[in-house]
């Protein structure tokens, strides 16, 4: 379904119903829910090569059973890799839309590993549980990719929006994540929710007291069977060892500010807040001028580095 779609019936739906099992169904359900045959299909030789991919990986995970889809972009002329980053994508997008930054990360001397999250692109999977779920999956895309002889170097993460969060997610259950770069991520599930539900239904909402929300994630992680208490990249900041570069648009609309100012206020001190006045949600996802990828490139070098 497409974007501009999905946010005219987050306006129209919940007030012709009257319910929340749409906010809920938007929530959690993943673009391939109900989709198990997705196991049975790869990329074709040709999207491979006009992705400049060097291989492609399904990866069991779970629980819940499913398979995970990542492709691997190697830096040029085949140089060794100086490391490995995985690349997350965001919650309304498909790896697609990351593989700019892969190949920025593979021009700069490392091996991109670009993720689909479970339920996303070809990777199976019916509910997106904001971490809980997600944080284990990626663990095991790292346990395969070690077995595999492709984890090369010191493991790194670059993360978009819900991938951002992702991103921190997976630092706070791996100690083998040393650098994070999260862009535009969000605090918590709790947190992001109802401000998003918020931002996009406006009048729909305005019946819809916070306990209301709180109810309605709360259904969310039953009918998912997940505990939304658990779905933190707040917490997962206070577990991890990684050093996270916090880049947020000051004036995001879609994941405020303040999320950037609660995560970076309980990130260790190998830790930053980039913040950039005048971005927005998409502006920062663009980096018109390319400070975003200056900036976590610089970051990654410093905490990756063969010497450190």
């Amino acid at each position: 379904m497409k974007p501009r779609l999905i946010l005219l019936l987050l306006v129209l739906i919940p007030t012709i119903t009257g319910c929340q099992s749409f906010y809920i169904q938007q929530a959690i359900e993943t673009p391939n829910h109900g989709e198990p045959e997705i196991a049975n299909t790869r990329p074709l030789d040709i999207e491979m090569k006009l992705w400049g991919a060097s291989r492609f990986l399904r990866v069991p995970v779970g629980p819940p059973n499913a398979s995970l889809a990542a492709w691997i972009i190697d830096p040029p002329r085949n140089q060794t890799p100086r490391g490995t980053v995985l690349v997350i994508h965001g919650y309304g997008d498909r790896p697609f839309f990351m593989l700019g930054k892969a190949h920025d990360l593979a021009d700069h001397g490392y091996r991109a590993v670009l993720v689909a999250l479970r339920g996303y692109s070809y990777s199976t999977g019916d509910y997106r549980t904001f971490g809980v779920v997600e944080r284990n999956d990626l663990r095991q895309l790292v346990d395969e990719l070690d077995n595999q002889h492709l984890l090369v170097g010191k493991l790194g993460v670059w993360g978009m929006s819900y991938g951002s969060s992702m991103a921190m997610e997976l630092a706070g259950v791996d100690d083998r994540v040393e650098a994070v770069v999260a862009v535009a991520g969000f605090a918590s599930m709790r947190t992001i929710v109802p401000e998003f539900i918020r931002t996009f239904s406006g009048p729909a909402t305005a019946g819809m007291s916070e306990n209301d929300f709180q109810d309605l994630i709360d259904k969310a992680g039953q009918t998912a069977q997940f505990d939304p208490d658990r779905a933190s990249a707040l917490n997962a900041l206070k577990h991890t060892h990684a050093a996270v570069l916090i880049c947020h648009g000051k004036d995001d609309r879609i994941v405020p500010f303040h999320h950037a100012e609660q995560l970076v206020g309980v990130a260790n001190e190998h830790s930053e807040l980039f913040a950039l006045p005048g971005y927005g949600h998409l502006l920062i996802w663009l980096d018109p001028d390319g400070r975003v990828r200056q900036k976590g490139l610089a970051w990654l070098d410093d905490h990756l580095a063969a010497d450190r």
